[in-house]
């Protein structure tokens, strides 16, 4: 017989990603965009999972991500529950999370494993905007003290390269 892996179950996985600061290289380059590599990885990985585990459901409980982009503070994301289901079909992708910055981030995603088209819904609760200051530009944010906002994203992507969103 064959051995058919249907669900993954995943308690308290704790990621660390370090992501160096872009550099700059005068001249041309011969090397594929971001955008292309990111598209052509994920399509391998896709065309796995179709082929080799179909039906496959994963399952995070109580997971965290620590992200460090260049020499920018830590981005921590704590309380990481989420559930992603495979081909055939689309991938379904449901998650929720919290942060400094929030109290609450959650979305649900549904995208094609061959087109990447999809669409979504991310919701931000109890969000404070100015908290970002360390981890993003703060041209991006002058003006902005002390506040909270609530967030309702809905989105639309015709691939890796065509996204649309309404608030």
């Amino acid at each position: 017989g064959k051995l058919h892996i249907s669900r993954i179950l995943v308690v308290s996985p704790e990621f660390s990603i370090a992501i160096p600061e872009g550099t700059k290289k005068p001249g041309k380059t011969t090397s594929p965009s971001p955008l292309k590599e990111t598209e052509r990885i994920l399509s391998q990985i896709s065309a796995v999972i179709t082929s080799h585990l179909p039906d496959l459901t994963v399952i995070i409980k109580d997971g965290r991500l620590d992200l460090q982009w260049g020499s920018k503070p830590t981005l921590s994301f704590s309380g990481i529950n989420g559930r992603l289901t495979g081909p055939p079909g689309n991938f379904e992708v449901d998650i929720t999370c919290a942060s400094r910055p929030w109290e609450n981030l959650a979305g649900k995603s549904t995208i094609h494993p061959v087109t990447f088209k999809g669409k979504g819904r991310i919701d931000l609760t109890d969000s404070h905007p100015h908290r970002l200051a360390d981890f993003i530009s703060t041209k991006l944010l002058f003006g902005v003290f002390d506040s909270c906002v609530y967030l309702h994203l809905g989105f639309k992507a015709d691939g890796l390269d065509v996204l649309q969103a309404e608030f």
